[in-house]
């Protein structure tokens, strides 16, 4: 696991690639302050045993991530630590030292570490879990257009697959209270039909937990 604190750069100066070779990473926002559920998300078990965050990292690695950055409170280190969990080598931690300045501040910061990057995946922590079919859908449904996200049965969903020119603004923009559906919508964008509902999942109460646990088996 290694640590990495990160400035947002000024400027950023970077071309969508046309080719097939985009390099693909995955940024997952774990800062919240989880007042409902009342411990922090990204240590709660499945019934793999894995943490959610543990299990988030090693589907986005299994799927070829080049890099997985994790943006989460000053707190998280040392409780991860502790916690001992398993992570890929490919695995960066960025400090949002001010995380009550909403999601959004946590998502530049992300995007700021992975300015090298083409195309990247954005997850929550508090949807513990990814369908490769799904990725794979986001990724051959991109095209010509800024970004894509899930839909089922006609609901958005996550991951959301984001393309350079997003990732570019993101990082030069001064906000930080927006929250990011909203954000998009100055690009162009495309709903991905995808026959997965767990692109729906939203872990936020001890009762949603409850729920995943016992129908994990159905998902």
């Amino acid at each position: 696991m290694r640590l990495a604190l990160m400035m947002v750069p000024e400027k950023l100066n970077g071309i969508l690639q046309t080719t097939s070779d985009l390099k693909t990473s995955a940024l997952i926002l774990a800062a919240g302050f989880s007042k409902r559920m009342g411990l922090h998300k990204f240590a709660l078990k499945l019934k793999n045993g894995a943490t959610f965050l543990e299990n988030l990292t090693h589907q986005f690695h299994d799927f070829c991530c080049r890099r997985i950055v994790i943006v989460v409170q000053p707190e998280a280190p040392n409780i991860i630590e502790n916690l001992k969990l398993n992570f890929p080598d490919n695995v960066e931690f960025v400090i949002n030292y001010h995380p009550e300045s909403g999601r959004f501040s946590s998502v530049k910061a992300g995007i700021a570490a992975l300015e090298s990057e083409d195309l990247v995946f954005i997850q929550n922590v508090d949807n513990p879990l990814l369908n490769p079919e799904t990725l794979n859908l986001l990724i051959n449904g991109l095209g010509e257009f800024n970004y894509v996200f899930p839909v089922y049965k006609g609901r958005g969903g996550h991951p959301v697959l984001i393309t350079k020119p997003v990732m570019n603004s993101i990082i030069i923009s001064k906000k930080t209270d927006i929250n990011l559906k909203d954000y998009l919508q100055q690009f162009s964008g495309k709903p991905i039909n995808v026959d997965d509902e767990t692109v729906l999942l939203n872990i936020n109460t001890t009762e949603d937990y409850k729920k995943l646990i016992s129908e994990e088996n159905e998902l």
